[in-house]
């Protein structure tokens, strides 16, 4: 049941994390250089445990962060 819920935190959280990056390069015209970045323009409330954002914007697992693709 852990990997299950394990799971569902991951999608979740990538769902989260790429609805911000979007959010963002609609709002600046280009992909945020950071998560803290997101943070503090308040698209995200912290930063993500699970994921990091690539310099392309694209959302990708943090290699601490156990989630996979």
């Amino acid at each position: 049941m852990i990997g299950a819920a394990q799971s569902v935190g991951c999608d979740t959280d990538l769902g989260t994390m790429e609805t911000a990056v979007e959010s963002f390069f609609a709002l600046n015209g280009r992909y945020p250089y950071s998560e803290s970045e997101m943070v503090l323009s308040g698209l995200l409330v912290e930063q993500s445990a699970f994921h990091d954002v690539g310099p392309d914007g694209a959302v990708i697992p943090s290699p601490s962060g156990g989630c996979v693709r």
